[in-house]
This record gives C-alpha cells, structure tokens and sequence, in this order.
C-alpha cells in the first residue's frame, strides 16, 4: 500500500499556508463534540490539463445551509471562497483528489447557541 502523502498547501485563518502551519488547538470543539460542517469537493485534472471542481455552487450552497443550522457564523463572501477553492486546488495539482473545506466554531467556549468564531480549512 502506497503510503499517504499530504497535500503541500492548506488553507486556514484566511490563509493559504503549508500544511504543517494548518494546526488547530486541540480544545477546538468540533475535535471535543464532533461539531462542524464539510463538504466533500471532487477536484480532478481534465484531459487537457486543467483542473476542474464539480459543482463547487451546490457545495458551497449545501455547507452555508448547515452553518445556518447548526447556527455556526458563516459570514464570508462567497465569492472569495470560490477563488480561495480553485487557487488552493491548482496549488495541490490534483490528479483525482477530494478536497474537503471544513467550517467549525473554533472558540472553546462556543456551543450551538452562541458561536463567536469559526475557521474554514
């Protein structure tokens, strides 16, 4: 069995960094309850050698709606996560790879009720 190799590029805190910067504190509370929202983003090399992301307005569109009601913030512009998306994935070059952008709250103290901060990886 091959063994894993990680992408060399991540995006977190509104950036995109190497992947050994991408670290979150482990009182993080999607890792202490399981709470966060993903979508799975098939991005995959075309025959003609540029990447393409299947239907990346569905996604975005699906995990907006579960922030909402997980009443987890999701007040970035929509517009600026595409681009981030597909710089992100042309840094990675792909060849048939799911990428996932993960949204959680990121403050210790936040719950379901209250959500103060929120990271998108």
């Amino acid at each position: 069995m091959a063994e894993f190799q990680p992408y060399p590029f991540a995006f977190i805190r509104g950036n995109i960094v190497p992947i050994e910067e991408a670290t979150v504190s482990v009182m993080t509370n999607a890792l202490h309850y399981g709470a966060g929202v993903f979508a799975g983003i098939k991005a995959y090399q075309m025959p003609d050698g540029a990447v393409g992301i299947f239907r990346l307005d569905d996604h975005l569109k699906r995990m907006k709606n579960s922030c909402k009601i997980l009443r987890f913030p999701f007040n970035f512009d929509e517009a600026a996560i595409k681009s981030t998306i597909v710089e992100l994935v042309a840094k990675n070059k792909p060849t048939g790879t799911t990428y996932i952008p993960v949204h959680w709250c990121t403050d210790p103290t936040c719950s379901f009720r209250q959500t103060s901060l929120a990271t998108t990886i």
